[in-house]
């Protein structure tokens, strides 16, 4: 896992981004941390085993904002690594626990940013980029072992349905394991798909997962199992992560 932060360029004087974080400093209960000729640093670090933190940069006649959350022990000029833990960006999606609050601060702060200058937040590409935890690259590696693993499955479950000693002695068992091995073969089959999808950058494959979400969650309904929670959020959280890839531009 590498460093990722969230990096925001503001079109308004240094000074002025500072002052407003001041302020803003004040009143979310961060502290400075260091302030020299073109940066200043603010963290918030009331969380157990994390801090918060927010640079303000000098580029010039603009501002470089960013944001992100590290291990405690972690310095913020330091390089995360496997032992000392890595820099979190703040993500697109649902976000709660510290990362939560940051993202609450932080868009706080952005606001405060937006209603005094004349020219909107520019976010800048490499910052975009940081934006979000995983890229459609990881995504589509997930979907292709999620695939795998579902299809085999459902094709040991159409062994086991039309084994020949199944189906004589257990005839209603055969049938449902030849139905889940048509619904897991099918769904292996859509995964593989949106595996495709996402690594050519198609917006296609969040709404074909999104239709495989509920296709599983009606058919657990029907059978009258319990309410599947963790499935829809599951699902739900899947559904945003990819939908911050297409606010990004990853996904058309």
């Amino acid at each position: 896992m590498a460093d990722n932060i969230t990096v925001v360029e503001v079109e308004m004087e240094p000074s002025k981004v500072l002052a407003i974080a001041d302020r803003w400093a004040a009143e979310t209960d961060y502290s400075l941390h260091e302030r020299t000729q073109n940066r200043s640093l603010y963290r918030y670090d009331r969380h157990v085993s994390t801090k918060s933190w927010i640079s303000i940069e000098s580029l010039g006649g603009n501002t470089r904002v960013s944001a992100w959350l590290a291990p405690k022990g972690l310095d913020p000029d330091a390089k995360g690594s496997f032992w000392k833990g890595n820099k979190v960006a703040i993500p697109v999606g649902f976000a709660m626990g510290p990362l939560g609050r940051l993202k609450k601060q932080f868009n706080a702060l952005s606001e405060s940013i937006k209603n005094e200058s004349n020219n909107p937040l520019v976010i800048s590409s490499a910052g975009e980029t940081k934006k979000v935890t995983a890229s459609k690259d990881i995504f589509s590696k997930i979907f292709i072992w999620l695939g795998v693993f579902i299809f085999l499955y459902g094709v040991l479950n159409l062994y086991n349905g039309t084994n020949s000693m199944t189906t004589q002695l257990f005839p209603e068992l055969a049938k449902t394991f030849v139905w889940d091995g048509v619904v897991n073969v099918s769904l292996g089959i859509v995964f593989l798909i949106c595996s495709i999808l996402l690594r050519n950058g198609k917006a296609l494959s969040i709404w074909l997962f999104g239709a495989s979400v509920l296709f599983t969650v009606g058919q657990d309904i029907v059978k009258g199992a319990d309410f599947p929670f963790f499935p829809i959020l599951l699902g739900i959280w899947v559904m945003s992560e990819l939908m911050g890839l297409k606010r990004q531009g990853q996904l058309a």
